[in-house]
């Protein structure tokens, strides 16, 4: 007897006729199939990267680029309207309405905040259970702890903060993930009484006043860099010199470069430019023939220099 349709199948030819579909068939049918989904988990079939772009409001969008870079990238995105029919479908065990165009999913959300988040966090879900991922990335305007629950590591991670941060979501971005470059931007200061260890290779943070005021002698990252800050309240050389004098003396060997933005206070900077070479020179690391150029203790020759409105040191 012939099978009349997919579910009448054995399993394993199941596989087979799953085996022969690209990813948006398997994608698209796994969405309103169980049978095609659970045959597609057996093949663990792997996407390159995926992407999580959120701009709130209305912005919640995943990529999906594929291993082979001749096949097209695959994009979900939410949205309360589509020039497309939506059909019926499943995420994570949920009902959900979702149409296609091509490679571009269009998921049906409503304006709540909040269904957006587990939208985004079913889809993901959904995506995982039928593929493996290799690499994660983060570019977001709003902290959300779903992305912890799919993946601990990432390339990169950009969280553009509209509100302040608690300790407990610094710590988490800080200290609970492995990200190889890290970027953190808010436009409202951070202060807070706790330190974090800074592990990530590459690290971009704002407000120096909370960072360099605190002992950063343990961290692990190769480049450390402070972005645009105000000066309030103000910034004290020594803490610069503090910083300055124990990379030079070879603490912190992990790190290769340190940037410090300031925004336009040249009095700061030049007083900053001053303590810290005077202290250099008392600590016996300048050079006479290269006023700028110093000798670490391990051997290794260091740049330290303020071209407006950054100041930086690194390894030369």
């Amino acid at each position: 007897m012939i099978p009349k349709t997919f579910e009448c199948l054995p399993y394993l030819p199941r596989r087979e006729v799953v085996r022969s579909m690209d990813f948006l068939e398997i994608l698209d049918l796994s969405l309103s199939s169980t049978f095609i989904k659970n045959a597609a988990k057996s093949l663990r079939l792997s996407f390159s990267e995926l992407k999580w772009l959120i701009s709130s409001p209305g912005h919640f969008v995943i990529h999906l680029i594929p291993t082979n870079p001749n096949e097209p990238k695959i994009i979900f995105k939410l949205a309360q309207n589509s020039s497309t029919k939506f059909f019926s479908g499943c995420l994570n065990g949920k009902k959900c309405r979702i149409t296609r165009s091509g490679s571009l999913f269009t998921v049906k959300c409503g304006p709540s905040l909040f269904e957006k988040i587990d939208l985004l966090d079913d889809l993901t879900s959904t995506i995982l259970e039928i593929f493996t991922v290799e690499k994660f990335h983060v570019k977001s305007n709003l902290y959300t702890d779903f992305l912890f629950k799919h993946s601990r590591k990432f390339e990169t991670f950009s969280l553009s903060c509209q509100e302040v941060l608690t300790v407990k979501q610094m710590r988490m971005l800080m200290e609970g993930i492995e990200v190889d470059i890290f970027k953190l931007e808010s436009y409202k200061p951070m202060e807070f009484s706790e330190t974090f260890e800074i592990n990530h290779r590459e690290t971009h943070l704002p407000f120096a006043n909370w960072l360099i005021s605190q002992p950063l002698l343990s961290i692990k990252c190769e480049k450390l860099v402070i972005g645009s800050i105000e000066h309030k309240p103000k910034l004290q050389p020594i803490h610069f010199v503090n910083f300055v004098s124990n990379w030079m003396s070879g603490g912190m060997d992990n790190l290769k470069f340190f940037e410090l933005n300031f925004k336009n206070d040249r009095v700061v900077r030049y007083e900053l430019r001053e303590e810290v070479y005077k202290s250099l020179e008392r600590l016996g690391y300048m050079e006479a023939d290269m006023p700028e150029t110093f000798l670490r203790e391990d051997g290794k020759r260091a740049l330290v220099e303020i071209h407006e409105p950054r100041f930086h040191i690194k390894l030369i």
